[in-house]
Formats: C-alpha cells, sequence, structure tokens
C-alpha cells in the first residue's frame, strides 16, 4: 500500500509541477509568439523530457527472482478485465477527473479575457490552481499511514466541488476566484494521486492482469484530456462563439458556466464514481 502509493505521488508530482510551468509559460508565449510557436515550443519540450525518461529509466528485475507465477492467456485475461466493474470505475474516474482539470484549464483563458478582462491573471490562477495540489502531494505518503484510498478521493471529490462553487459565486471577485481555485487545487492533488495508487488494488480483484488493468491508465488520460481540452470549444461553439467579434452575454455567460459550474457537475459525478469505488476495502477482505 505505502509503496504505491508512494509511486502514484511521484508521479503526480511530476504531471502537476510540469502542469504549474507549462501553464504559467502558455500566456506569454501566445502573446509574444501566437499559438502555433508556443505549442511547437511546449511540444518540443515534452519531447525531450519523455526522451530523457525513456532512456535513462531501466526495467528492474522482479524480487521474487526465481518464483514463476502460471501465465493466464490473453484469451482468459481479457474478458476477466472486462467484466471486472473496477477497472470500468477507475476508468472512468480517472478520465473525469482529467476532463474535469483539462476543461478548468482550456475555459481559464477565456475566463481571463472575456470575464476578468485580464489575460495575464491566468498565470496567477495557474498557480493557484497547481501549487497548492502540489504541496499536498508531498504529505501524502505520511496522510496514506492513517486514511486508506478511498478516504483521499472523497475529500478530494468534496474540495474540488466546494473549490468550484465559490468560484462560481465569486463573480468578478478576483480574491474569492483565488480561494475557490486553491480548494479546488487541494482536492485535484489526493484525486491523481489516489486513481494510480488503486492500480493495483484492482489488479488483485479477480484474475491478475497488470498489463490490460494499467491501461486503463493510458485509456483514460487520452478520453479525459482529449475530451476536457474539446469541452471549451463544444460549450462556445453551442452559443455562437466568434473569436472576430465581440463576445456576446451568451458567450460571456458560457465561459463563466464552463469555469464554474461545469466543474461543479463534474466534481459531482466523481464524488458518486468514488462511493461506488470500494475495491480496497474487498481486497483486504479476500
Amino acid at each position: 500500500k505505502n509503496e504505491s502509493t508512494m509511486l502514484a505521488t511521484f508521479s503526480a508530482l511530476g504531471n502537476n509541477i510540469i502542469g504549474l510551468l507549462a501553464g504559467s509559460l502558455i500566456t506569454p508565449l501566445v502573446l509574444n509568439f501566437g499559438w502555433k510557436t508556443s505549442s511547437v515550443i511546449l511540444g518540443g519540450a515534452a519531447c525531450v523530457l519523455i526522451l530523457i525518461s525513456g532512456l535513462l529509466n531501466k526495467e528492474m528485475e522482479s524480487m521474487e527472482e526465481g518464483r514463476q507465477r502460471a501465465s493466464v492467456p490473453m484469451s482468459e485475461q481479457l474478458p476477466a478485465t472486462l467484466k471486472n466493474k473496477y477497472f470500468w470505475l477507475l476508468l472512468l474516474l480517472g478520465a473525469f477527473s482529467l476532463i474535469m482539470n483539462a476543461n478548468a484549464i482550456g475555459a481559464q483563458i477565456f475566463y481571463c479575457n472575456m470575464v476578468l478582462k485580464n489575460p495575464m491573471f491566468m498565470s496567477v490562477l495557474m498557480t493557484a490552481g497547481q501549487l497548492p495540489g502540489i504541496l499536498i502531494l508531498f504529505l501524502m505518503p505520511a496522510i496514506s499511514k492513517k486514511w486508506n484510498k478511498k478516504t483521499f478521493l472523497l475529500m478530494g471529490a468534496v474540495l474540488i466541488i466546494a473549490g468550484f462553487a465559490i468560484t462560481g459565486l465569486a463573480g468578478e471577485n478576483t480574491t474569492m476566484i483565488v480561494v475557490g481555485t486553491v480548494i479546488r487545487s487541494l482536492g485535484v492533488g489526493p484525486i491523481l494521486s489516489a486513481v494510480f495508487a488503486l492500480v493495483p488494488d484492482v489488479v488483485e480483484f479477480g484474475i491478475r492482469s497488470e498489463g490490460l488493468i494499467s491501461s486503463a491508465q493510458s485509456i483514460e488520460s487520452k478520453i479525459g484530456i482529449g475530451v476536457g481540452s474539446a469541452l471549451t470549444g463544444w460549450i462556445l461553439a453551442a452559443v455562437g462563439y466568434n473569436p472576430v467579434a465581440e463576445p456576446t452575454q451568451a458567450v460571456i455567460n458560457a465561459v463563466k458556466f464552463d469555469y464554474t459550474w461545469m466543474g461543479v457537475i463534474l466534481g459531482i459525478i466523481i464524488l458518486i464514481i468514488v462511493l461506488l469505488l470500494d475495491v480496497e476495502k474487498i481486497c483486504r477482505s479476500i
């Protein structure tokens, strides 16, 4: 339990730190170089970091060397995995968490431009939306010794809902917006950490299939980031947003909804999934 939580914490820390750096840089990059050049710069940096990880990491031999575990054929693994409800719950939890996070980041620049009329405030919100989550992640290994992962998830979901709601009620009060964003960030940290840490528990439920169960993380990240990034565009398109025209009141209202109350809705969905996710308790009883 402690080992999986520690590994998940470092993974979440890396994601949040890079997200904070990219989010802080995106506004000045776009204002100075445009979206295309900014995408090339950030994409190139991402390629370099991925290459470094791939070249420096080496697969370790199993600690149980000499002990062979019976191989389960794919014809048995795949049906068992598809029947494993916790595989689907983990996939949905990760997907909706990333949809919520990606949509908030996507809507943020429109919110700063149209509602607050201050594009540079994006850097303040990115810091408020990432830094508290990074700080709380340092406490996760110690906290995990006292509370289980479901407790992390429940606390995270409640904080996400509360944070978005406060932002929705803030209007143009920037202090209240920052407070809501900080609270939301404190919820996102435990969510992203516990999602990764739950993979070993789901693997233990039913037929062991580490590869297929772990694929849920890859699937959820692609669905979550893809849908979350597109969601803002879909909402704006639905109200007739025109990037070269002055935004209408309908567009401004849509941006406000997308950045705040859409997060509340997604947070409630995450909370419902967490309430159904009792795999850790079941694994302890097996």
